[in-house]
């Protein structure tokens, strides 16, 4: 799991509670809503940051993602992407004669997985396995030019494992991506608050 936590630095907040003095929850809320606004914003931020490095789809990525909205009684927030490896047909799979090829990194090197397919099961997930019991076949890693692999004995054929890359919070916590969407949380939410402040001080 990674998450981007949000907090509201101390001299903004001394700022608010000397001028919402006497007012019921006045800061409290002022968090509350400049949080819960931010989070939206901050979760864009990350999916498109994410997509920068590695080529998913929005869906893909926003989908490992939960907001955690403040409240008066707890006013913290936070964005957190949780899960494991991503399916590797994810990472712009293709299938080729020699296997499957498939590249991690956005607009770089193509990556080659001998004997691999892409298939789709009966759920109709479709995916990127690998015979696993083609490790004990006499063709070792390399394919076999004339050799149907999904013609050999059953040994042969079974069992197959589906293959992954990595995990969008793995993608997510890197350096470079975390600052990034770091920085601009802070951003988003030093304009927040600020709008909020006002908001609220106008209704006095």
């Amino acid at each position: 799991m990674t998450s981007v936590n949000l907090t509201i630095s101390r001299t903004d907040l001394l700022n608010a509670q000397t001028a919402l003095r006497g007012v019921k929850n006045g800061t409290p809320r002022v968090i509350m809503r400049a949080i819960n606004r931010t989070l939206s914003g901050v979760r864009t931020d990350a999916v498109s940051e994410i997509r920068n490095q590695a080529p998913l789809k929005a869906k893909v990525v926003r989908d490992t993602m939960r907001i955690h909205k403040a409240s008066l009684v707890d006013p913290s927030g936070k964005l957190e992407s949780r899960g494991h490896g991503v399916p590797l047909i994810h990472y712009s799979a293709r299938q080729t004669k020699k296997g499957v090829t498939f590249s991690i990194h956005k607009g770089g090197k193509r990556d080659l997985l001998t004997h691999a397919f892409i298939a789709a099961m009966r759920s109709g997930h479709r995916g990127v396995f690998t015979r696993q019991g083609l490790k004990k076949h006499a063709t070792g890693k390399k394919p076999t030019p004339g050799v149907a692999y999904a013609a050999l004995p059953r040994r042969y054929r079974l069992p197959i494992r589906e293959e992954f890359g990595p995990a969008v919070p793995t993608i997510m916590g890197m350096d470079r991506v975390y600052k990034k969407i770091q920085g601009k949380a802070g951003k988003r939410l030093k304009k927040n608050f600020d709008h909020e402040l006002k908001y609220l001080l106008s209704k006095l």
